[in-house]
Parts: C-alpha cells; sequence; structure tokens
C-alpha cells in the first residue's frame, strides 16, 4: 500500500515539504491542501504587485495547483481548510470552502506548513473595509481593488518590518501620502 503523506499549508513551505516527500518517497501518495486559492506565490513582493511595479500577479505565482500535480506529483486541493487533526486515528478533519462539506483525510505522516497568523491588534474599527492586512494574494488583490475603485489620499501603515516599509513606499508610488 502507498504511504499517504498531507502537507497542510501553501506559500514555501507547504509546496517545498509536498514536493520533497514526493522526491524521497516517489511511490507515496502526497496531497497538499491550501485554504486559499493560491498554493505557491511571492508574499514579499505583494507590496510591488500593489504599488504597480510587479503589473501582473501571474508574475508573483511559482505555481499553480496544476503545474505543482504536473511538475512534482503531488495531488492539490485549494479551498480546503484543515480543522483538526485526529492524531489517534491518522486523521485530519478538513472543510471544503467551496461546498461548505466535511471530509476526512487519512494520513500516514502529516506535514504542518501553515506559517504565521496576521496579529489582530483589538482595536475599535479594524475590521472596517478599508483596513487590510498584507498577507496572502487575495488580500493584495483586495487592497489593489481598493485603491483603483476609492482612489484613497491618505494611508497608516501599522508595522515597521520590511514588509511594513515596502508597503509605506508602494503606497507613496500610487500617491497616496503614507
Amino acid at each position: 500500500m502507498k504511504p499517504r503523506i498531507v502537507v497542510v499549508g501553501g506559500l514555501a513551505a507547504g509546496p517545498s515539504a509536498a514536493s520533497k516527500a514526493k522526491r524521497i518517497n516517489p511511490n507515496a501518495e502526497v496531497t497538499l491542501l491550501e485554504q486559499g486559492e493560491f498554493i505557491s506565490y511571492g508574499i514579499c513582493e505583494l507590496p510591488y504587485f500593489i504599488g504597480n511595479v510587479v503589473t501582473e500577479s501571474a508574475n508573483l505565482v511559482s505555481y499553480t495547483p496544476q503545474r505543482l500535480e504536473q511538475i512534482k506529483g503531488v495531488s492539490v486541493r485549494i479551498l480546503h481548510r484543515a480543522e483538526e487533526v485526529v492524531p489517534v486515528k491518522k486523521t485530519l478533519v478538513v472543510r471544503d470552502l467551496s461546498k461548505d462539506k466535511i471530509l476526512e483525510f487519512r494520513y500516514d505522516k502529516l506535514i504542518l506548513a501553515t506559517g504565521s497568523r496576521t496579529r489582530r491588534l483589538g482595536m475599535k474599527g479594524e475590521e472596517s473595509r478599508n483596513v487590510f492586512c498584507v498577507k496572502s494574494l487575495e488580500e493584495g488583490y483586495a487592497i489593489k481593488k481598493y485603491i483603483e475603485e476609492e482612489k484613497p489620499r491618505r494611508a497608516v501603515v501599522i508595522g515597521g518590518g520590511y514588509i511594513g516599509m515596502e508597503m509605506c513606499e508602494a503606497l507613496q508610488s500610487t500617491g497616496i501620502q503614507t
């Protein structure tokens, strides 16, 4: 029987782990689960997309689900969110977000490559339609759409790491006082 390896998470770690698992054991059935639509893209380049230095979002994408399946032999399920690990049964409870249906995935080996979670500040108004996190390509699209449709004049960036600084530069390059 083929060993079943399930990898949870996209971006860099998940596809890399899934690819390596398949390289180490070509006979393994390797499945990658990602809760978003995109599995592998340059998150660090997102400010450059928002600031129009990178004009096509496709240039940020390293692997589409189809390409990862074709080239690496990894089965990919997008819009599938892992909700519970049941180690005793070696199963993973997963929600298919497109159908709002609960599924179970059996595994022999489980790799969790979920990355970090955006930290909310618990401030009044942070759930407003003009407050964004820079954590995913989907959020990048939302920011870009907001800028194009609403034409904001001012922005505040909270966070002074590389992404925060690059977002300041990107927003200023679009004419937004930052």
